[in-house]
């Protein structure tokens, strides 16, 4: 626990740093697929892939090392919507993506909402849920998806609506899930 109170309020940690340049990254990229579109889907995805990885990489260090911050804990899902939302609202403007995956970003504004009011007014700190999870997996997933294959009805380019759909059944499945913790904390 001690090791842990070390980083709570430190700024430079290793996780902070990968999650910076995740953030500088996703603008880059998104920069480049508004102006090239994804005329190169291989650069363009193993940009994205790694940038989604890095991600992993930041939590895995926080959690082994012990190295969460508090503005790790901001930054983290900040950077994760920049990438994702960033990419796919680029990729809608483009036409290359549906508007139908709007869903899932109504979803985050809302979340993010909340949970910004009860961390700055009520000093209450949520944990992602495991739907939440799964939703930012799936979301990923469909993204970097649509980089490679398309969006689409045929073959390759099922790949990416499949994740999306996959996105929002977390979406609905998510507010069970939290009414079942609560259930189970109060007996």
């Amino acid at each position: 626990m001690e090791e842990q109170k070390k980083y709570e309020n430190k700024i430079l940690t290793i996780p902070n740093i990968i999650t910076i340049i995740r953030m500088i990254g996703s603008i880059y990229l998104l920069s480049y697929i508004y102006k090239n579109g994804i005329d190169n889907h291989y650069f363009v995805t193993t940009f994205a892939l790694v940038l989604a990885l890095s991600d992993l990489l930041d939590g895995f260090i926080a959690r082994r090392y012990n190295m969460y911050s508090h503005l790790g804990g901001a930054l983290d899902p900040i950077a994760d919507k920049l990438l994702n939302w960033g990419i796919g609202l680029v990729l809608m403007v483009k036409g290359i993506m549906p508007l139908w995956p709007l869903v899932i970003a109504i979803r985050d504004v809302i979340v993010f909402l909340f949970t910004s009011y009860l961390f700055l007014c009520k000093k209450i700190e949520l944990k992602p849920t495991m739907p939440a999870k799964l939703k930012m997996c799936f979301q990923s997933a469909g993204v970097i998806a649509t980089l490679l294959f398309g969006f689409g009805k045929e073959k390759l380019l099922l790949i990416a609506p499949i994740f999306m759909g996959l996105s929002i059944l977390m979406i609905v499945i998510e507010p069970y899930y939290i009414y079942q913790s609560l259930k189970k904390k109060r007996y």
